[in-house]
């Protein structure tokens, strides 16, 4: 995991949306990860620190709120120029439905993380995605997962369709499986 990374993009997003809306949490960071506001956006800040960050968070925030916050934060992300052109070219290509853009994830994976494992998209029985080749300890706590459920929490707001993600963790690998109401 040491040489695994994420775009900066991403926990910037975080920081940013807690300094808006979390003070309390915000204030008990204090200045511990100052280190990913440094790298450009589309720089990369080490997994370790971006974890750890994460970790901090949820115990501030909760679970519920937790995820809550990590859909916001990818739908900040997307919003951005830097990976606005990828999802609008898999709404043009796969459809504006959370299927459509589920099945565009192992792109946007790829874009986003180094080293922290592999998506795999499948449709059957019903869509869903395979996170497996995750660094040993990434996922041990559980917050990394609650964090990616919120992600894919996110392809709901950005469709317009209301669903949930159920998660399954089994033989070091995670499931998220998407269900359109």
């Amino acid at each position: 995991m040491e040489s695994a990374s994420v775009r900066a993009l991403l926990p910037q997003t975080v920081l940013r949306l807690l300094r808006q809306g979390e003070p309390a949490v915000t204030a008990a960071l204090g200045d511990r990860y100052a280190a990913i506001d440094e790298p450009f956006r589309l720089g990369w800040v080490p997994s370790p620190l971006y974890l750890a960050m994460l970790e901090e968070v949820r115990h501030g925030l909760g679970d519920e709120r937790f995820r809550a916050l990590y859909r916001e934060a990818v739908l900040a992300s997307l919003k951005m120029p830097a990976l606005r052109g990828l999802i609008e070219t898999g709404i043009r290509l796969l459809g504006a439905t959370p299927a459509g853009l589920l099945k565009w994830t192992p792109r946007l994976w790829n874009a986003l993380f180094q080293g922290l494992g592999d998506i795999e998209f499948l449709a059957e029985p019903v869509p869903h995605v395979r996170w497996h080749g995750i660094p040993t300890g990434f996922t041990a706590s559980g917050t990394s997962v609650i964090a990616f459920a919120g992600a894919f929490d996110a392809l709901f707001s950005m469709t317009r369709h209301s669903g949930r993600v159920d998660i399954a963790e089994r033989g070091g690998e995670v499931t998220f499986t998407v269900h359109v109401d």
